[in-house]
């Protein structure tokens, strides 16, 4: 059992290192294509039709899509093998979830979906890295656009005297019970069995985990199909 278990770190190491490599290696490339091709884009090498210009928009809007997916390919790799510390700093959450929503305004309007706040003070503030919980609420409140075609989206903060606890509630298409229970895994597809739209690459939720952990904090996920998701976490506020 020893050897077995000391083989299976061996190849999970192994692994871990070679979506690393990869990974790293995948990113160079992509970044001179990206950029050779919105130089084009723009005309910056001479003038183009605008049916060669839709085209070669069509392709940066792929390279980009593919330049999201390595490079979280490569966080959940790095947060596994413990290679992401945190930036800490007085973060006040509530602002920074402000910031975050307005990012996602214009799509939700379009989406004819009603966004709502509800935080029990306008500041609140925790010890924090300010950039990697900007990036939990991003990828939530992401995915809640994305999965809801009616309705609302609901952001909350609630501080306690420990802790400051963050939902993303929506009134999408939702999962079962049986997708719920693995949601937080990698390269696992938030509701892409229920329905068309747009489909990631799985890792979204497993990165949040590994960032909310990383403050030692907790995250976890309540669903009903075709009634909504709500995503939770809390945050303690002496770490």
């Amino acid at each position: 059992l020893i050897a077995a278990h000391r083989e299976l770190v061996k190849l999970e190491r192994l692994k871990t290192e070679f979506i690393t490599t990869v990974s790293h290696e995948l990113r160079t490339p992509l970044g001179i294509m990206r950029e050779g091709v919105s130089q084009v884009v723009e005309g910056l090498h001479g003038e183009i039709s605008e049916g060669q210009r839709q085209y070669l928009g069509k392709s940066l809007s792929h390279m980009e899509r593919l330049t999201r997916i390595v490079n979280s390919i490569l966080e959940i790799a790095n947060l596994e093998a413990g290679k992401i510390g945190l930036r800490m700093e007085s973060v006040d959450i509530a602002a920074l979830a402000r910031e975050m929503i307005r990012m996602f305004e214009l799509v939700a309007q379009n989406k004819n979906i009603e966004i709502r706040v509800g935080f029990s003070n306008e500041k609140i503030e925790l010890p924090g890295d300010k950039n990697k919980l900007g990036q939990v609420f991003t990828g939530l409140i992401d995915n809640a656009v994305k999965f809801t075609e009616k309705g609302y989206i609901e952001i909350q903060i609630q501080e306690t005297a420990d802790t400051v606890e963050c939902v993303v509630a929506d009134t999408g298409r939702g999962m079962t019970k049986e997708a719920s229970a693995n949601v937080f895994d990698r390269f696992q597809q938030f509701g892409r069995e229920y329905g068309p739209g747009q489909k990631g690459v799985g890792l979204g939720l497993a990165i949040a985990k590994g960032i909310v952990e990383l403050h030692k904090g907790k995250i976890w996920l309540e669903s009903e199909l075709g009634k909504g998701t709500r995503v939770s976490f809390s945050l303690p506020k002496g770490l």
